[in-house]
């Protein structure tokens, strides 16, 4: 009874495969229209909130006004990589953003605006990039609009980074451009480019550094010479620049590159938090369409074009886990790994528009779409949450109005640059000067640690402001504190991203 019953319906559907098909192909159509409507929702909610917020004056990340001062640095021609000191401590990247942020700021003037822009043009360029390797094998104007919009769906998940003047946005375009050039076919000039621009991104980011094997073993799939060809290109150029470098800065470009990062503890609940908390807390419905699109692949596993996918995107994860485990990596690190699930999620809609059996799956695309919308509503946001307001540039120009008197030099631990708005020179930011004082014990640390004692013994600031107890113990014996600063609330001139800080205390000297 039973299998006459399948029969029948079997039959039925068979008769119907037209209409059902038919059927089928709105549904689908429909799913990519709502998919692609919601990703412009957040693609909108990103430039809307980095336009609105380019030309604040002061930090939306405490560590953005530091590289600043790295770009002036650059623009008047002075090195990067030297002996640390109070007066100027690089932070520990590669320099090529600094270098592009000073080319902006020729039309943009020293200050903020130059690397905000040149982050928000690189995450375009991650926009596009992720448009293409997706357009590659869904063929769908719709659909490869998906990925850019679940990765705008993180952006609060990653605190609001994609347009913060620092490293991470440039570090990740590189990456995706190399990758794409690697997935667009075999030929030499795509090799070429995709070197070039893994040179760039370890040139942005040493990170870049964990992409290189991987880089090199999909170029084996086109042959044993291009392979040879490629790894040995890309290893010389980075060899190159290293060593003339280290011999420009004596050294301290190694130091800071690399020594320093190696000196910095694990940070050991991260081997299970970043899968836990990071990822699947916060974006559970994205990672299990991604971990089905996995599947899928392993299923099409002599697919030219899904394998190196795949190992893209595992990439991807695997760079932000190795910054997540050492100590200092914020919520910026996870962008390469939101990225690489959202490159995934296209890819499960499209499999699902392939006939199985001569039948299409009806319903199925409708209930993925849903599955997915609820998930992406859930982590909408309101602008104005992350855009300063006039009270925060009012807190701001007060501080600057207690400091433009003062004569003599200004220690401001946390945001160094903000003395270029009253013709004072910065100093070096906190973060740059605790990489090393965390790190191993060595002549570097003694002497830096001499350095700031004797400054503070003996006076040499006329004013101190500090948003930390950064030696404070040594800071009271020598310093009296002359003002609480006191804000309207707890969220005015509190950074956006990242540590939030801002300037709490200010001391002058005793006597």
């Amino acid at each position: 009874m039973i299998n006459g019953l399948i029969t029948k319906i079997s039959a039925a559907l068979h008769a119907n495969r037209n209409r059902i098909n038919q059927i089928s192909k709105y549904e689908h159509l429909a799913s990519q229209l709502v998919l692609a409507a919601i990703s412009i929702v957040f693609i909108a909610l990103f430039i809307f909130t980095a336009f609105s917020r380019i030309n604040y004056p002061f930090d939306l990340e405490w560590m953005e006004g530091g590289a600043v001062d790295h770009t002036v640095r650059v623009s008047h021609g002075e090195p990067l990589y030297v002996q640390p000191s109070l007066d100027f401590t690089p932070y520990i990247y590669t320099p090529l953003s600094y270098y592009l942020g000073s080319f902006i700021s020729i039309f943009t003037g020293d200050g903020y605006v130059a690397g905000r822009l040149l982050s928000i043009l690189a995450t375009f360029g991650c926009f596009v990039v992720m448009y293409l390797i997706s357009f590659k094998w869904t063929r769908s104007y719709l659909l490869s609009i998906l990925p850019i919009g679940v990765f705008c769906a993180s952006y609060v998940l990653c605190n609001t980074w994609f347009d913060i003047g620092r490293v991470d946005s440039l570090f990740l375009f590189f990456i995706l451009l190399s990758a794409y050039f690697l997935l667009k076919d075999s030929s030499k000039k795509s090799l070429v480019l995709s070197c070039i621009a893994l040179y760039l991104g370890f040139m942005t980011k040493q990170s870049a550094l964990l992409f290189y094997p991987i880089a090199c073993l999909l170029v084996l799939r086109f042959g044993t010479k291009k392979f040879i060809w490629y790894s040995i290109s890309l290893a010389l150029i980075t060899f190159l620049t290293i060593l003339i470098y280290n011999i420009a800065s004596d050294g301290w470009f190694y130091y800071y590159v690399f020594q320093l990062g190696q000196e910095h503890a694990i940070v050991s609940n991260m081997f299970i938090d970043f899968w836990t908390l990071d990822l699947w807390h916060q974006f559970k419905r994205p990672i299990i369409i991604a971990f089905i699109g996995l599947m899928l692949i392993a299923y099409n596993f002599r697919n030219e074009y899904l394998v190196p996918l795949a190992a893209l995107v595992l990439s991807l994860v695997g760079i932000s886990y190795f910054g997540r485990l050492h100590s200092g990596g914020d919520a910026n690190v996870l962008m390469p790994a939101f990225c690489g699930i959202a490159l995934l999620t296209p890819f499960i809609f499209h499999q699902l528009q392939k006939p199985i059996k001569q039948l299409r799956l009806l319903l199925i695309p409708s209930l993925f779409t849903l599955y997915l919308c609820q998930q992406l509503w859930d982590l909408k946001f309101d602008p104005d949450n992350y855009i300063p307001t006039k009270e925060d540039v009012v807190a701001g120009n007060e501080i600057l109005d207690k400091m433009k008197d003062v004569n003599g030099p200004i220690w401001i631990s946390s945001h160094g640059y903000w003395q270029h708005y009253i013709g004072k020179s910065s100093n070096a930011h906190f973060m740059a000067l605790f990489d090393i004082l965390r790190g191993s014990e060595n002549q570097v640390k003694s002497e830096l640690t001499k350095h700031i004692l004797n400054r503070i013994d003996n006076k040499y600031y006329a004013l101190i402001v500090q948003d930390n107890d950064f030696f404070i113990d040594e800071v009271r014996e020598n310093y009296h504190l002359i003002d609480s600063l006191v804000y309207p609330n707890n969220s005015v001139f509190t950074t956006i991203a990242g540590v939030h800080l801002r300037p709490v205390k200010v001391y002058a000297p005793k006597d």
